[in-house]
């Protein structure tokens, strides 16, 4: 299919920019009802949201507070503060692409639109030529912050240097060579790769100059900010790109801070020392839902929150104590009332409303403490001296749970499931971390409380593939089920999305039954701006934020 057939995108319209007018809230089945096919790749995806309001009390920062302005001026800088920051501002370490993309430093050649349907960027068109083959259309006219012009071999370098620097790169394209004539890019692919045009929306693949992107990589990309002062990735400040192919940015200068806390987020907006701020908690959330001098935005995701079981330890290897830890975890009790709705409650691996996820049943997931202590009990771990804690063959059920500040929920849901798997007789360790990535990726704990994106490419094959394919990138659990294996790979090269769908379900099916992991939810996403700032958005993935347009 060529992507132009199902879509348009007019010239000079950013990838940044929001194209529908903004709402607050869309519900699951309004969001469920926007299943699209395009691209090859796509997904039941939520509406995005933006920030909107009466033109009345925005402020012009000025030595960090805001002032009264009328609004008909747009301010000459705006801040935003974070839950988290990159590490670097190479979109190919890690996952610092997503941040590049979000701040409107970078972006891609295929970019998800508010239903998680694929839309043209720094592609117009692309055309799945055979099963091997995919060309696309580069758009013209677009010039990197560096000053180079994007051309397709421009393009070329920067996807190659993607997929020999990035490993999940590598693996999601499957790429064998890559052509290039006056205006479109030919990938040849060594296995068939239904979904490559969303595979390219995963901000990896951002599109960069590779000539200056190891040097000044705020200056390397086609966004619509570059770098001002850029000497922390904490805290940093962006200009608008004066030569931005989809128009110059509306607000001059931007200021984008880490706040790791989430009441200081909270509080930075109410002193007006922040105009946007992201990832609050609940109980925040319904004090400016009822202020009308901000504007609240929240965001059903296709973000999975969940315990990882790390199966190397002995005793999380038999899958009974997985079983009992799931069947102790309320994940109504936790998602509803402890978080206010921040996490919607599901123990399936996928956002429940996901027709490949209603597929499968989560009955085995429910709460049941006497369930969970029977199977203990039969098991042989049962608790001989008297502590409150089991044990069997003189190992005792304890494990670390690690997780991260930079979840706000975490730091409530961490000691909640503390308290839950005692009462059932399993003692938990926690482990704060303010950057759990060296933890994770050396596998250096028992449990681990984790938040991810499972749709990253428009298609379930993204989580599977990362995270549950026995070599995926992300399985920093080591599970692995060959059969999951076969079902994944065959995805992979299935264009068909129904039959694709289908065998998501399977392998789901397959996952269920291991109970490698203990799945919780679903994420809610939330920012809340300034009433009167403009053209912020919130997407079903975690990919977009800040756009040309911003008021």
């Amino acid at each position: 299919m060529n992507a132009s057939d199902e879509q348009t995108f007019e010239q000079g319209t950013s990838c940044h920019t929001l194209t529908k007018k903004s709402r607050q809230a869309v519900s699951r089945r309004a969001f469920a009802k926007g299943l699209i096919i395009g691209g090859a790749a796509c997904a039941v995806g939520i509406s995005a949201v933006g920030c909107g309001g009466s033109p009345d009390t925005l402020g012009v920062r000025d030595g960090g507070k805001s002032s009264v302005h009328d609004g008909s001026e747009p301010p000459a800088s705006l801040t935003i503060l974070y839950n988290d920051a990159p590490n670097s501002f190479d979109p190919v370490n890690k996952w610092d692409g997503w941040y590049t993309v979000c701040r409107g430093l970078t972006e891609t050649l295929v970019a998800f639109d508010t239903d998680m349907s694929l839309r043209p960027c720094l592609a117009v068109d692309w055309t799945n030529i055979d099963e091997l083959t995919w060309q696309f259309t580069i758009r013209e006219g677009v010039f990197f912050q560096s000053g180079r012009q994007m051309d397709p071999q421009a393009v070329k370098e920067s996807l190659e240097r993607s997929i020999e620097r990035a490993p999940r790169a590598a693996k999601k394209v499957r790429i064998d060579s890559i052509d290039v004539d006056e205006n479109t890019i030919v990938l040849h692919t060594t296995e068939p790769v239904s979904t490559l045009p969303g595979e390219l929306a995963e901000p990896v693949f951002s599109i960069v100059d590779v000539e200056v992107v190891d040097t000044a990589p705020t200056h390397a990309g086609t966004g619509p900010y570059e770098g001002d002062d850029v000497s922390s990735t904490e805290s940093f400040t962006l200009r608008a790109y004066k030569g931005y192919w989809g128009g110059t940015a509306t607000v001059a200068a931007l200021t984008c801070r880490r706040a790791a806390d989430a009441n200081t987020r909270a509080i930075a907006l109410r002193s007006h020392d922040a105009d946007i701020s992201s990832s609050l908690l609940a109980s925040d959330l319904k004090t400016f839902e009822n202020d009308p001098t901000f504007t609240t935005l929240t965001s059903e995701s296709v973000r999975s929150v969940f315990v990882i079981c790390n199966l190397r330890n002995s005793l999380l290897a038999d899958r009974v104590i997985r079983e009992a830890l799931s069947k102790a975890t309320d994940r109504e009790t936790l998602g509803n009332l402890l978080l206010g709705g921040n996490i919607r409650p599901n123990g399936l691996p996928f956002p429940s409303y996901l027709s490949y996820s209603r597929a499968v049943s989560d009955v085995a997931q429910t709460f049941d403490l006497s369930s969970a202590a029977t199977l203990l009990d039969s098991a042989g771990y049962l608790d001989t001296d008297g502590d409150g804690i089991r044990e069997k063959d003189g190992q005792r059920l304890s494990f670390s749970l690690a997780y991260y500040s930079s979840r706000p929920e975490f730091l409530q849901l961490a000691p909640a499931l503390q308290d839950a798997y005692r009462q059932i007789g399993i003692e938990i360790i926690l482990q704060l971390y303010e950057n759990i990535d060296t933890v994770y990726y050396n596998a250096d704990f028992d449990l681990m409380l984790y938040n991810t994106t499972t749709v990253g490419n428009g298609d379930p094959s993204y989580f599977l593939t990362l995270y549950f394919a026995s070599d995926g990138s992300e399985n920093a659990g080591g599970y692995a089920n060959d059969e999951v294996d076969t079902l994944v790979e065959k995805m992979r090269g299935e264009f068909n999305q129904e039959t694709r769908f289908e065998l998501a379900a399977q392998a789901t099916r397959l996952i269920m039954a291991d109970c490698p992991n203990i799945f919780i939810g679903s994420s809610v996403m939330n920012a809340v701006c300034i009433s009167d700032v403009t053209g912020y958005s919130l997407y079903p993935v975690e990919y977009y934020g800040v756009t040309n347009k911003l008021w």
